[in-house]
């Protein structure tokens, strides 16, 4: 599941920082996947945490043609040659 910490809730002026004992350290503001266990339900409950939606995988850039392969080059190509020959 995917949580990030409940903006709603406040400490003083400040956002709320909830611990992440996995990571030990606490849960970014943009959300974290976690183990769906007692811990996070709990945090889930009192309202500590809210689910969200996993984001998705930025897009390729435009300018990028190779779709982001590693272009090959003659070495490469030599390489892969030479392993079809030998088998």
């Amino acid at each position: 599941m995917f949580v990030k910490p409940n903006p709603d809730r406040k400490v003083g002026k400040q956002s709320l920082k909830v611990y992440d004992p996995v990571h030990r350290d606490y849960l970014p503001e943009t959300g974290r996947k976690v183990a769906d266990n007692a811990y996070w339900m709990r945090r889930l409950q009192v309202q500590d945490v809210v689910l969200i939606d996993e984001p998705t995988e930025p897009k390729a850039k435009a300018g990028n043609k190779s779709g982001g392969r590693k272009a090959s080059t003659k070495k490469d190509v030599d390489e892969t040659t030479t392993e079809e020959n030998k088998e």
